[in-house]
């Protein structure tokens, strides 16, 4: 080959560059690489170190290509001589790489420092692990929720369920008037129907259809429970309609007054007046104040019994006032009589006590002058004289003690004075 000046540019402008030898093979000169920009492609990069590249290290890569080619074929090289062969291209391509590392620029034969890159893509694998672990735990949360059955419809259905059963055992306790059983249902299925509304329409529309029943329920329940008190005041009323032959004067005032209470308010008799109560048992209070009437008919039955038996009562014990001669507490006596028996017929007992004491004073009176007369007859021992005149005085103080009777008292006290102790 011929020589070349060591400063003489070729064709390319890369100016020429001197490759170290080795074992006597070798290259003597070589073209050194451009400065290429930091930020070039790969490709871009590639061809220009192909260009750069010198011509004895092409052509030692042809000779070592086809010294393999010769090698693979049906001739076949002794060991030794490829051994030697092995090492000396060995030798040759180190020296080659020496002088292009020493002359070419690091960014251009290694690239650009890898590690930023790896620490990049050790970032996005890891986040990409994390990702592909995590993601199954929302899917599987969503799934769940969405899948799962909705609580609030559950306890509704459960509720409406039971809410009905428990609705026909309250109709069947108020079909048979059993009120106290019914409410008792009534208020369990209230308790068991006090449940969230559900988020199903359905459901809810059911819930509070069942409610409604339960309204209604209670309505008919107290309209049934003032209809059986109203009734049961009634029946009550009843047996001593039956036998007012029977009570006496207080019994039948008892009953008149319970009678005209459940006519104010058949419910409740005895409180408040209930005219509405009045109007739905209209008929329950016509009855009773039919038997009113007859209320009023035992009663002067009654009086007029009592009465006859009042008046031999009366007999019998102003005769024994006036035989006391007590005749003034006998007119009271007979007084009370005839407040009390107003049916009773007790003039004659008037009579009867005005003319006993009319009579007993006039005996008295009779007793006394007597007695008198007997003391102021000439000739009458002194002895006799203050026997009688006590006696005198005597009778006149039981006239006034007994009788009572302001005529004949006051008559008897004249006389008392008149008559010397």
């Amino acid at each position: 080959m011929a020589s070349r000046d060591p400063h003489q540019t070729d064709a390319s402008g890369l100016e020429p560059t001197e490759v170290p030898s080795h074992g006597g093979d070798a290259l003597t000169r070589a073209h050194a690489m451009p400065q290429v920009p930091a930020k070039i492609r790969a490709s871009d990069r590639f061809k220009a170190a192909e260009s750069a590249r010198p011509a004895a290290v092409k052509s030692s890569n042809a000779r070592s290509s086809q010294r393999q080619k010769i090698s693979s074929g049906s001739t076949r090289t002794s060991l030794p001589a490829a051994a030697s062969n092995r090492a000396n291209r060995s030798a040759s391509s180190s020296h080659l790489n020496r002088g292009i590392s020493t002359r070419l620029p690091a960014s251009l034969l290694l690239g650009p420092d890898p590690r930023p890159a790896q620490r990049t893509k050790a970032r996005l694998l890891m986040i990409l692990m994390v990702v592909i672990v995590l993601m199954p735990v929302p899917l599987i949360i969503g799934l769940r929720l969405w899948t799962r059955p909705d609580e609030l419809a559950t306890r509704a259905t459960l509720a409406i369920q039971n809410g009905e059963q428990a609705l026909t055992l309250v109709r069947d306790a108020l079909s048979s008037r059993r009120i106290a059983e019914a409410r008792k249902n009534l208020i369990a299925t209230r308790q068991t129907l006090d449940v969230p509304a559900p988020s199903e329409a359905r459901l809810t529309e059911r819930l509070l259809a069942l409610r409604g029943q339960c309204n209604d329920m209670q309505t008919e329940m107290d309209k049934i429970e003032r209809d059986l008190k109203a009734q049961a005041h009634f029946q009550a009323l009843m047996p001593k309609f039956n036998r007012l032959a029977e009570l006496n004067a207080q019994e039948l005032d008892a009953l008149e007054k319970k009678s005209r209470d459940f006519m104010t308010n058949p419910i409740d008799p005895g409180a408040q007046t209930d005219a509405t109560a009045a109007g739905t048992f209209r008929s329950l209070i016509d009855d009773i104040r039919r038997r009113i009437d007859t209320i009023t008919a035992a009663r002067q039955r009654l009086d007029t019994a009592n009465a006859n038996d009042q008046e031999g009562k009366a007999r019998v014990e102003i005769a024994e006032l006036v035989r006391t001669e007590h005749f003034q507490a006998a007119l009271d006596r007979l007084a009370d009589y005839k407040q009390k028996y107003p049916l009773g017929k007790f003039d004659d007992q008037q009579k009867f006590i005005e003319n006993s004491a009319k009579r007993s004073w006039d005996a008295a009176k009779v007793y006394i002058e007597s007695r008198l007369v007997d003391a102021k007859t000439p000739g009458v021992s002194a002895s006799y004289r203050q026997q009688v005149i006590p006696e005198a005085r005597k009778r006149l103080k039981e006239v006034v003690e007994r009788f009572g009777v302001s005529a004949y008292v006051d008559e008897a006290k004249n006389l008392l004075k008149q008559i010397p102790e």
